[in-house]
C-alpha cells in the first residue's frame, strides 16, 4: 500500500514518526470523522512514534490503495474520548 503525506502531516512530528505509529499501531477506528471540507472518510490510527510516545494519526484510504496522511499528532484527550465513545457504542450495537 502506498503512503502519500499532506505537508500538515509532518508539521508536528518527523514523518518517520508518523510511519512508525503506523507500522506499530495499536488502535485502528475506521470512519473516525468525516472532512468537513470533502466528504472523505477519516480513520484515526493510535499508535507510538519512535520515542514511545503516543501518536494521533488521522489518514483517508484512498483508491488504488493509496494511505493518505494528514494529520500526525501527540494522542489528544479529546481524540482519546471521542474514539472511546465511537468503541463503546459500536460495541453497544454488536450486543443487539
Amino acid at each position: 500500500m502506498a503512503m502519500k503525506w499532506a505537508e500538515s502531516a509532518e508539521k508536528h512530528y518527523p514523518i518517520a514518526d508518523g510511519i512508525h505509529a503506523i507500522q506499530n499501531r495499536r488502535v485502528f477506528l475506521p470512519a473516525f470523522d468525516v472532512d468537513p471540507e470533502t466528504g472523505e472518510v477519516v480513520d484515526l490510527i493510535v499508535g507510538p512514534a519512535r520515542d514511545g510516545q503516543l501518536l494521533e494519526v488521522f489518514v483517508h484510504r484512498r483508491a488504488p490503495r493509496t494511505v493518505y496522511i494528514f494529520h500526525v499528532l501527540h494522542f489528544r484527550p479529546k481524540t482519546a474520548a471521542r474514539a472511546r465513545a465511537i468503541m463503546t457504542a459500536q460495541n453497544e450495537e454488536g450486543k443487539k
